[in-house]
């Protein structure tokens, strides 16, 4: 039988496999009764941890719960989280959190997580097939989780941030020259997507934004674009139409008289298409099918340029996989389809365009992501002009 508990201990009793339990008691929180519960292998530990408990309680510090295991507490992260972030995102996070943290940690207390359990985790990541890019995404969701974790007070410290992580691959950007752009083009005649390689060359849209352009949205007489949509595909929901990556009201793009033109040709094409399939899904229709949140479904566009046969939005997939049939065809060097985007950026360097207006042609946030992207494409810009400059010294000077 357990020793009586001694003043202001708590309730403490000892168990049938000898360890010793204790609790106290929060109170009413939610309508119902509250207690934290401790546990050790002897008495006098489990009364320190109940009198340290009482002693953050009396200076307004949360006291934390030793029973609660990190995969009970991502679980409930991960549905606060539901709808306060994008869904692309929120269902990254539920895979990494059922592929790789709960298989690893989700047994272990989540006040006893450890800086060295985590990093021997990233470690053995490390020495998987796995990317670095991929790494950084599950330690982020976890750092992610344990930040929410500290600001609630269900632990006191973040130790996912004591960790170090592989260094990164950096993906340096190889841009087609202007003969092999030329040559895709030329394979490209004709193509049913013609137009989108147009608009990513010219104006550095992304596949998804080239999938979401409606005509609504489109100012011929101007020149210009909106992209405020694009097309996105998302677990257990299909196509759908979202915000583009970075932006909630969207951004204005000046199209190339070029790109306005393959924009006409795919308007004529369409209406044939649309002739020759019969049945057509309005506006309304598609758009019920691509926007399942009603309350924002008045918000989208969609008269959408790009359509399937029978008039259906495309999935950027389908881009790539026209893009690479192309490319082959043209006997040109492996190429992504947003690579075309890298394109644009390289031609108006090439042109001598600063990066501020690059990085506002291509809706990048930061401009410290332009400089970093194209940094090595800046070297040669800088040793391009290096030359000119030697050549106009060299003829000021009277020099051959």
């Amino acid at each position: 039988m357990g020793r009586r508990r001694g003043h202001n201990e708590g309730a403490i009793y000892q168990v049938a496999d000898g360890t010793w339990r204790g609790a106290i008691d929060l109170g009413i929180v939610g309508g119902k009764r509250k207690r934290r519960y401790f546990r050790g292998k002897t008495r006098r530990a489990v009364a320190a941890k109940i009198a340290k408990a009482i002693a953050d309680l009396e200076v307004g510090t949360p006291v934390l719960d030793e029973r609660q295991t990190v995969g009970q507490y991502l679980t409930q992260w991960l549905e606060s989280r539901q709808g306060k972030i994008r869904p692309t995102t929120h269902a990254m996070y539920e895979y990494i959190i059922r592929i790789h943290l709960a298989p690893e940690f989700g047994h272990h207390r989540l006040t006893r997580l450890s800086a060295q359990h985590v990093q021997a985790f990233i470690d053995h990541l490390a020495a998987t097939d796995l990317t670095p890019k991929t790494i950084r995404h599950i330690h982020g969701t976890l750092r992610a989780a344990l930040n929410r974790a500290v600001k609630l007070g269900v632990i006191r410290q973040n130790v996912a941030l004591l960790v170090e992580l592989p260094k990164a691959i950096k993906h340096l950007v190889k841009p087609w020259t202007p003969e092999e752009i030329e040559r895709f083009l030329a394979a490209a005649r004709g193509d049913r997507f013609e137009a989108a390689y147009y608009l990513a060359l010219g104006a550095g849209l992304r596949e998804g934004e080239i999938a979401g352009l409606a005509w609504s949205l489109i100012d011929t007489d101007a020149g210009t674009a909106r992209i405020t949509q694009k097309v996105k595909r998302e677990r257990g929901r299909g196509l759908q139409l979202g915000r583009p990556k970075g932006q909630d009201g969207g951004s204005t793009v000046v199209l190339p008289a070029t790109a306005l033109k393959k924009l006409h040709e795919r308007r004529i094409a369409q209406l044939r298409e649309r002739l020759a399939a019969g049945a057509w899904p309005t506006e309304e229709e598609l758009r019920v099918k691509l926007v399942d949140d009603l309350a924002q479904r008045g918000d989208f566009h969609a008269d959408l340029v790009f359509t399937t046969s029978v008039g259906t939005a495309v999935d950027p997939i389908a881009f790539y996989r026209h893009f690479q049939q192309i490319r082959e065809k043209a006997g040109l060097p492996p190429h992504r389809f947003h690579d075309l985007r890298h394109d644009h950026a390289s031609f108006l360097l090439s042109l001598g365009v600063s990066l501020k207006e690059i990085q506002a042609s291509l809706r990048h946030s930061q401009i410290g992501l332009t400089a970093d992207t194209y940094t090595h494409l800046l070297a040669a810009v800088s040793q391009e002009n290096a030359a000119k400059m030697d050549t106009l010294f060299r003829d000021v000077a009277g020099e051959s």
